[in-house]
């Protein structure tokens, strides 16, 4: 909801933060962080990652280590799945229920990556739902990458039988590209095919994949 009310270029937190926050921070009367002059300072370099192998794909991991500036264009097949009714779950069940449905979903993804080499790059929490995307062809060009993606979603949505699981997929042409500052980046496929399967996501009936016309064409006939 903070979020959703701070302007462009501003940063809200709430009451709680706000108090805790030293000195004059935040903008008396309001929820907004007061901006700081930009320190001058020299150019930095990569920090060492020892993580990076334990934490992420080696094909991500490849990325992030030497870094994609300038970016590239890209057929990409993209995979929004969203795992909702996590408010009522923790209602009825507690953050437990929460973090056993996460973890399930979770664990379903990483087998269905280890299987059809797809790439699990990012995961966004929500107020009452978690969303992870997936991706087959970026950042390595894979064969039959739409077909690889689909089959991988319709493995998870078999695994996680029983949950409040959407997937959309789409594919196309999308721009990819290493996002963020020296010390704390990461990869990611932005562009009109990613939007598009998140709308598809958004569409789908729980339990169900709904992947377009692109993908299961190029997927072929058995995936209809």
């Amino acid at each position: 909801r903070l979020e959703q009310a701070a302007p462009s270029g501003s940063i809200y937190v709430d009451d709680a933060i706000a108090s805790r926050v030293p000195g004059r921070q935040v903008v008396p009367g309001t929820h907004r962080l007061a901006r700081r002059p930009a320190a001058a300072g020299q150019a930095r370099t990569p920090p060492p990652d020892p993580a990076a192998e334990r934490f992420l794909a080696p094909e991500i991991a490849a990325v992030e280590s030497i870094g994609v500036p300038a970016g590239e264009h890209r057929r990409t097949a993209v995979a929004f799945l969203d795992l909702g009714g996590l408010s009522e779950i923790e209602r009825s069940e507690g953050i437990e229920g929460v973090h056993q449905r996460l973890s399930r979903v979770a664990q379903a993804i990483e087998d269905a990556r280890h299987e059809y080499a797809v790439q699990w790059t990012a995961t966004d929490l929500g107020d009452d739902a978690t969303v992870f995307i997936l991706y087959a062809g970026a950042p390595v060009a894979i064969e039959r990458a739409d077909e690889r993606l689909l089959r991988a979603c319709s493995d998870i949505r078999e695994m996680c039988s029983g949950l409040p699981v959407r997937i959309g997929v789409h594919s196309g042409r999308a721009f990819a590209a290493d996002i963020g500052a020296i010390d704390r980046r990461t990869y990611a496929v932005i562009g009109d095919t990613t939007n598009m399967a998140a709308r598809l996501m958004a569409k789908a009936p729980v339990g169900g994949v709904l992947a377009s016309r692109d993908v299961i064409d190029r997927a072929g006939p058995t995936h209809s």
